[in-house]
């Protein structure tokens, strides 16, 4: 029995994992709070393989920066500490209403 070397062994368990994860991306579907695969891109090499994913474009910038910097400003101010905390309430209905769409398709 020809022995088979650990690396590529670990190797094929991270492209199986790494294709399961793209293969339930593209049966999701379409949801507003739910980044859409378009594509998936492969340039292989002979010493290695990468994966490119073609993503829906979105703007305004990473969600925990944007968190972090409204609920840091806003801590002295009681006004304001309402109107942040009906901003993070807003970001948790997304975040739930994504997750809830993509565990039942």
């Amino acid at each position: 029995i020809p022995c088979v070397p650990t690396k590529y062994l670990r190797w094929l368990r991270q492209r199986r994992a790494a294709t399961k994860e793209v293969r339930n991306m593209m049966l999701i579907g379409r949801h507003k709070n739910v980044l859409h695969l378009f594509e998936v891109l492969e340039f292989i090499q002979e010493s290695k393989s990468t994966m490119f994913l073609i993503l829906e474009l979105v703007k305004g910038g990473e969600l925990f920066d944007l968190i972090s910097s409204s609920s840091g400003k806003n801590r002295k101010r009681s006004e304001d500490s309402d109107e942040v905390e009906e901003t993070m309430r807003k970001f948790f209905y997304e975040l739930a209403s994504g997750i809830n769409y993509c565990h039942k398709n």
